[in-house]
């Protein structure tokens, strides 16, 4: 809760900024939790993470002017070379971490065809196209032009499973293979996320195509609910991003 009102305090501070100058001013990259809740603070934030669909997103406020895309200071990274599709998403986010980036300055990484993009504030382009190696990986790195089409292609581990239910402890225990009392601690801790909110709720119903993060476990998607066994229990499949 403390880490949310400094967050909320910082784009009170931007707004009022921006409705005072008209210069817009930007936050730094913003989980998926921490944009919603910006997102039900200030119904003036637009949020861009530098293409359609991003995950971690900035925040900017504008005051009476329209923001445009190229107007956000997020500048994307294609890596490409042999051997990359071997690489993880923590491989890259240690290699730039391994720079001095600080995470919020790192946007999504992701694979397309061809390689892997890597979206990051402005300030720390310069050091990302310098990279040369991944790990052991060799690799050659070009800035994304404005143009430039972005398709991602997740890797998902595929979890199917049986449930009593579609409760949230239900099938956080799936997602972090625990029992359903561990489940429920987890939930009750605040290292839930249903959807990029804390519900808290042991017993909040999770839908098909929601989203579940779980800290030290993962983020994951109810993929399908599908009919259900001899027991009456629900089949699911979960997916979980890897």
């Amino acid at each position: 809760m403390n880490e949310d009102k400094i967050l909320l305090s910082h784009a009170a501070d931007l707004e009022r900024i921006a409705d005072k100058t008209g210069r817009p001013g930007f936050t730094s990259f913003l989980t998926e939790e921490q944009a919603a809740v910006i997102h039900d603070a200030f119904p003036s934030a637009r949020f861009c993470g530098g293409y359609e669909g991003a995950m971690r997103t900035v925040a900017g406020f504008s005051g009476d002017y329209e923001l445009t895309r190229d107007m956000y200071p997020v500048r994307g990274a294609l890596f490409s070379g042999r051997g990359i599709d071997d690489l993880t998403h923590r491989d890259y986010l240690g290699a730039l971490m391994s720079l001095g980036i600080e995470r919020d300055l790192i946007g999504d990484i992701f694979h397309v065809t061809g390689g892997v993009c890597v979206f990051v504030l402005a300030q720390a382009l310069p050091l990302v196209l310098d990279m040369a190696k991944i790990g052991r990986t060799g690799v050659s790195v070009r800035e994304l032009a404005p143009d430039d089409e972005i398709h991602r292609t997740d890797r998902f581990e595929d979890i199917p499973a049986t449930v009593a239910s579609l409760r949230l402890d239900c099938i956080v225990a799936v997602c972090a293979r625990t029992s359903r009392e561990k489940a429920s601690s987890l939930i009750t801790q605040g290292y839930v996320r249903l959807d990029h909110r804390d519900t808290g709720s042991t017993s909040a119903q999770v839908h098909q195509g929601a989203v579940i993060s779980v800290r030290g476990h993962g983020r994951f998607v109810l993929s399908e609910v599908g009919g259900t066994t001899k027991k009456d229990r629900t089949r699911i499949l979960i997916k979980k991003y890897i």
